[in-house]
């Protein structure tokens, strides 16, 4: 069935930034319609590989048919930053009926707000816990 593809548009991985001591990246992933635990799976099939406690064939195993085990990334961390509605803003955006969704006015709020209330959480459960310990579990 063609409606269960999902598919990704583009992955871009920022530079690392160290913050007291812990080193963060941004992991930016644009697609269609993510499913349930898909960015940790991505993200945490990505880090056994680079850590090589899955072997590096694991990695295109994962996009067969076949089911193969996939380690999950901790959500801690895990943001979804921006909602794009191109499909729909492109549908009926400029029908005369409906307003199309975009958030660029509110942009400054949104920045303001991760930084105070998300982006601080996070770093501060981070600091206070060994999260990476238990980052992947065996496969």
């Amino acid at each position: 069935d063609p409606s269960c593809f999902r598919y990704i548009r583009s992955i871009t991985v920022s530079d690392p930034v160290v913050v007291e001591d812990i080193e963060y990246i941004r992991i930016f992933l644009h697609g269609d319609s993510f499913i349930y635990h898909q960015i940790r799976k991505i993200v945490g099939m990505t880090i056994a590989v680079m850590r090589n406690v899955a072997p590096s064939d694991h990695l295109e195993k994962s996009f067969q048919k076949e089911r193969c085990d996939v380690p999950l990334a901790p959500g801690l961390g895990l943001v979804l930053d921006e909602v794009k509605m191109t499909r729909y803003n492109k549908k009926f955006g400029k029908d005369g009926m409906h307003t199309p969704l975009e958030w660029e006015a509110y942009e400054e709020k949104v920045q303001d707000f991760k930084l105070k209330h998300i982006l601080g959480v996070i770093h501060k459960k981070e600091k206070s816990t060994d999260c990476d310990s238990a980052l992947i579990p065996l496969l």
